[in-house]
């Protein structure tokens, strides 16, 4: 009971991987959940998703039994994740709860995912379940164009440094993607510059595990200017112009964190002593790869 269940961030492919685009997901050990137990308390969130487990149809991979009594013993998810950031929060508890109380659990990272979804769907009425199963492996987990899954490794010679910063605002992620998805129906050259980011995304991705790194530089450079040119209104509050800033003087790169509209804005930088003064307003968070 004392593990730790990380965030997740979605490093690459943002918006895209609806559309059938590759994505990199990874863990987030900055910000975490861990289950605790206060005598006397019964958390009733967690009482409500012990109902719905036990309402899933065929449902035989949780020991709900177990997992009610802990419930009423003052099980609880002490999560420092921020909820209404896209960074996962419903997907470190899933995780927890199936790696507490999971029985007969998957093996392969396609399967672990469809009950991971079942689980999350609780939360979001629909889940992909790549957060749960980014925070149960505790691993980057990379979503291929064919919609195969599978955990991967960051290459050791990384020589960028990823990094968040936060708008201070939360965010609902269902209203940006009707936004996403009514602007891909209703303005012709929108279905175009998706298609641009969805062979950026893919190039991104494929130069990061390959490791040319002057390819993926220059690939997130693209990919900052023409979500700043096309997606000015998803940036979060308070980022446009320190992100037209960075369009200019290169010492940094910015890029949506998921959704965007709200929660963190995803950056890279060459050197992050160089940002420190100009970002330190944004509270940015270093990212581990």
């Amino acid at each position: 009971m004392d593990k730790a269940y990380p965030a997740k961030i979605l490093l690459i492919g943002e918006y895209t991987v609806t559309k059938g685009s590759p994505a990199l997901a990874i863990p987030f050990f900055s910000l975490s959940g861990k289950w605790l137990f206060k005598q006397g308390v019964v958390d009733r969130s967690l009482k409500n998703f012990h109902q719905y487990i036990i309402a899933l149809p065929l449902q035989n991979f949780i020991d709900t039994s177990g997992f009610e009594k802990d419930i009423e013993k003052g099980l609880y998810f002490d999560s420092k994740i921020p909820s209404g950031y896209g960074l996962g929060s419903s997907g470190a508890l899933v995780a927890a709860v199936y790696d507490v109380y999971g029985i007969n659990k998957k093996q392969k990272p396609e399967e672990l995912k469809k009950d991971l979804a079942l689980l999350e769907s609780h939360f979001h009425g629909e889940s992909s379940g790549i957060d749960p199963l980014v925070s149960y492996l505790k691993e980057p987990v990379l979503l291929s164009h064919e919609r195969s899954i599978k955990s991967c490794k960051i290459p050791s010679s990384f020589p960028f440094t990823f990094f968040i910063l936060d708008s201070f605002r939360e965010r609902n992620t269902q209203e940006w993607v009707r936004l996403f998805n009514e602007k891909n129906v209703h303005e012709d050259i929108f279905p175009i510059i998706v298609q641009t980011l969805t062979t950026l995304n893919k190039i991104a991705i494929d130069s990061l595990l390959a490791e040319n790194y002057d390819v993926f530089w220059s690939t997130f450079q693209k990919i900052s200017s023409l979500q700043y040119d096309h997606f000015r209104e998803f940036i979060p509050y308070g980022h446009q112009e320190i992100w037209k800033k960075s369009l200019l003087d290169e010492k940094y790169v910015l890029k949506l964190c998921g959704a965007g509209g709200g929660g963190f804005s995803l950056g890279i930088t060459k050197n992050s002593n160089l940002i420190l003064n100009d970002l330190s307003q944004f509270a940015p968070g270093w990212i581990s790869l």
